[in-house]
């Protein structure tokens, strides 16, 4: 655009402004998948560059950006640097579980970093199934744990 607005009589001894665009605003890309924010990049003709980090967020979430948001990028000349969560770390799963107490197996679950999904069957305290029962799992997901007994 042009100040004064194009088409306004205007002395020619008077400035006249010309508004240049520096080029689009960054969008806020905290919290988007990277994929989405790959396809968007592309036909914005935005480079980026992604670098995996290590964080409690999904894998493949954008946790941190440079430059920040709202910041013009010249399609073609800008490299925009994404911070890329590689997911929370996997946390082994205890072995056999079965008989303790169910305040005892929740408390060292937790203590791993595992949410515990209790579910009672009966009256009784005693763990009889652990889903999953062994292995690997993020940190934070959920463990189902089956107690009870006549």
């Amino acid at each position: 655009g042009t100040t004064p607005a194009a088409g306004t009589s205007w002395p020619a001894t008077r400035t006249v402004y010309v508004n240049v665009v520096a080029g689009i605003p960054l969008p806020n890309l905290v919290g988007q998948n990277i994929g989405t924010i790959q396809s968007w990049a592309g036909s914005n003709n935005i480079q980026l560059n992604v670098i995996q980090v290590a964080n409690q967020q999904p894998q493949g979430i954008i946790v941190r950006q440079a430059p920040d948001q709202g910041t013009p990028v010249a399609p073609g000349q800008t490299t925009v640097t994404v911070y890329v969560s590689n997911g929370p770390p996997e946390v082994t799963i205890p072995g056999d579980l079965t008989g303790q107490d169910f305040q005892q197996v929740q408390q060292e679950l937790q203590q791993l970093g595992f949410q515990v999904d209790g579910r009672q069957f009966g009256p009784g305290q005693k763990v009889f199934a652990v889903s999953p029962s062994s292995g690997q799992a993020p940190s934070g997901s959920t463990i189902t744990v089956y107690y009870g007994g006549f």
